[in-house]
């Protein structure tokens, strides 16, 4: 019975299936039908791409097919901060093809970060490729691989032998550096390739446990490569909006495909050679680190392949490499441009290094917190120039609600740690570089506000914020306290107008006079 069915039912398809050409295809299709059909789709279109759930954060009107909300291009910063005004706390604006919510409030921001499920990550074509797919910390979606990951990357960050090897390189690195800047004798130049190899050094041995020279031609080999990779983050390719244009083989995609390649590849080459180079079971970085793991684990018989594999070691380097130098070069930068702009900051400093210092050729790290005047300083230059804009963007794992408006599972949102740096709601003329923000009476560093946030806050904030902040400290006061900086000639003040058209709190590049404040015959 069963059988007999089946196979009548079989059959009966068969005849339809013979019957379809002789009705559907006999109906005729003018060119009418076809200019109809193209309007229809055009218009579901433009009112798909127009769509906003209900209960939406506010935001400008996304006109049909228009990438970015009121050609929202150049400088985000200061537009969203346009819009800020407009729409108050939490709005929605579409960027690159894709609808995002901005948080500008500080309560909400801390909510959506600590207390809600918005520690997902969007899908971006560069960020896929250079994550390999999301096996790394930054770009991958919160889970217990994440947070496992993370945790041991933090205990190795903490480590006293991985933090005194880097100390030393950043030393070494930086008495090259000086000779280097004295040697320009008074000659205008662009400091930022200096610290970017102060902290390239300092990064490198973190990160591969050995200590560089920065004239080392391995060392130049990652710099390069690296400097080789960066110019692809501020690209805005059409795969970033069209997923689909990922397989198209353009120009674009094909030479960040290859950035990418070199720069795992570099890194997979320096895992291989810290395998057969490093003492067993001593810890010099964190490629070290991450192998005696493995190499315990396997040895004890537990089973950590769900978390941590030979992939996930590349990747937990590369994202601790990119994120020591891309923020910390870039606050450098800003705080070179604004202690030039503000000589009498910049006396004042050099008066506190000089009193705690004295003649010291180096900063030592026990002098580091007795220098009060030097932290303000820095502190301020991370809330007036937030480098991180928006810190990484976060995307919902739920549906949920925040300020009263519904955001739906799967959304983008971006956390306006600028806006909330600027804001005069918070800070008392937020427009003012006023270091003593920072200190109370009696000159003592004030406990840091819940509205400072440049290293983001939550389950994913920045991992690396202790040791971003000892570089800075470092190479900041062994500059101010063997060199002066003053304008260019003819060229004028450091412009402290950001560049954010990539995303980034950047500096215009420029060009300083280093004055020595110490003798050449303390350099070496």
């Amino acid at each position: 019975m069963c059988t007999f069915y089946i196979s009548s039912i079989g059959h009966q398809a068969n005849k339809m299936v013979s019957i379809i050409p002789d009705t559907v295809f006999s109906f005729p299709i003018s060119s009418t039908d076809v200019i109809m059909t193209a309007v229809l789709a055009f218009v579901l279109a433009a009112l798909f791409s127009m769509y906003v759930p209900n209960g939406f954060p506010p935001g400008p009107v996304a006109l049909p097919f228009v990438v970015n909300s009121l050609g929202l291009r150049g400088d985000q910063s200061e537009i969203l901060l346009t819009l800020s005004k407009r729409y108050c706390d939490i709005l929605s604006v579409k960027i690159n093809g894709r609808k995002k919510v901005i948080i500008n409030d500080v309560d909400m921001i801390r909510e959506a970060l600590v207390k809600k499920e918005f520690s997902g990550k969007p899908w971006r074509f560069f960020n896929d490729v250079l994550s390999e797919g999301g096996k790394d910390i930054t770009d991958c979606s919160y889970s217990p691989e994440y947070v496992a990951r993370r945790k041991l990357l933090i205990r190795l960050l903490r480590n006293a032998t991985v933090r005194h090897r880097m100390e030393d390189s950043a030393r070494d690195a930086f008495l090259k550096v000086k000779n280097s800047i004295y040697d320009r004798n008074g000659k205008p130049f662009n400091l930022q390739p200096y610290l970017a190899l102060v902290v390239g050094s300092a990064a490198s041995s973190m990160c591969f446990g050995r200590k560089y020279k920065i004239d080392d031609p391995e060392f130049r080999e990652i710099i390069s490569t690296f400097q080789n990779l960066s110019k692809r983050f501020s690209h805005v390719l059409p795969a970033e909006i069209f997923p689909i244009l990922r397989h198209v083989p353009t120009k674009g995609v094909l030479e960040t495909k290859k950035a990418v390649s070199d720069w795992l590849m570099l890194i997979q080459s320096k895992i291989d050679q810290q395998k057969t180079q490093h003492n067993e079971g001593e810890v010099y970085g964190i490629c070290d680190g991450l192998l005696k793991f493995l190499k315990d684990a396997d040895e004890s018989g537990r089973d950590v392949s769900s978390w941590l594999t030979d992939v996930n070691v590349r990747q937990i380097l590369s994202n601790v490499f990119i994120a020591a130098m891309v923020p910390t070069v870039t606050t450098m930068a800003w705080l070179v441009a604004y202690l030039v702009n503000y000589p009498d900051v910049q006396t004042r400093m050099q008066k506190e290094i000089d009193d705690v210092i004295g003649r010291k050729s180096l900063l030592l790290s026990s002098d580091a917190g007795t220098l009060r005047y030097c932290r303000a300083v820095i502190l301020e230059v991370l809330r007036i120039r937030t480098v991180a804009l928006r810190g990484l963007p976060h995307q919902t794992l739920e549906d949920t609600c925040l300020g009263g408006y519904s955001i739906p599972s799967g959304t983008e949102i971006w956390m306006h740690f600028a806006n909330v740096h600027m804001n005069s709601k918070y800070w008392q003329e937020p427009e003012e570089f006023h270091p003593e923000r920072f200190l109370d009476e009696d000159g003592s560093v004030l406990p840091t506000p819940n509205t400072f946030l440049p290293f983001s806050a939550g389950r994913r904030k920045c991992a690396g914020e202790s040791s971003a902040m000892n570089w800075i400290t470092f190479t900041c006061i062994s500059l101010f306290h063997h060199f002066t900086f003053s304008p260019a000639p003819g060229q004028g003040k450091p412009s402290l107008k950001p560049d954010c058209s990539t995303g980034i709190n950047e500096c215009s590049p420029y060009e300083v006079v280093s004055r020595p404040r110490i003798g050449r015959e303390m350099y070496d």
